[in-house]
């Protein structure tokens, strides 16, 4: 038996319906988790443009690079955003996660982590996980020019 739902898909910020034959026993469970999927991408990317706007005219990052699901393109409904920020100071690791948290105040779940030059360059060369999913398969969002 197939079922006809109506979809909503965002796009350039434009709300359209789409229609969609689905098959009712197979597929309406992967049909609802899409949709909660979409909802949740749409969540996180609305909320990191707010961070990165904030980030670059109050925090002065060298650089600000999204890594895990969502710079995968792999969001479910429990993704967060993994962000590392690398910022030139003299503070302590985490008076830097304090600042920045208090200074996003994140409304969705959040790793936030912010390095300077120096610890990012010894975690590229020493932490495999550092390798595989921030350099690898992250993304640069930012880069201040020098």
């Amino acid at each position: 038996m197939q079922v006809c739902l109506t979809k909503i898909i965002f796009k350039n910020n434009t709300n359209f319906l789409q229609k969609k034959l689905i098959d009712k026993d197979s597929s309406v469970e992967n049909f609802l988790n899409n949709n909660i999927a979409i909802k949740r991408e749409n969540k996180l990317s609305k909320e990191l443009n707010r961070w990165i706007k904030i980030l670059i005219k109050e925090y002065n990052p060298k650089e600000i690079i999204l890594y895990g699901s969502l710079a995968k393109k792999n969001v479910s409904n429990w993704s967060d955003i993994d962000l590392v920020i690398i910022k030139e100071t003299e503070k302590t690791f985490f008076e830097r996660l304090r600042e920045v948290l208090l200074l996003l105040d994140p409304k969705v779940g959040s790793d936030i982590t912010v390095y300077t030059p120096e610890e990012f360059s010894e975690l590229c060369r020493n932490n495999l996980f550092f390798q595989e999913e921030v350099l690898k398969n992250g993304v640069k969002l930012y880069e201040r020019e020098r």
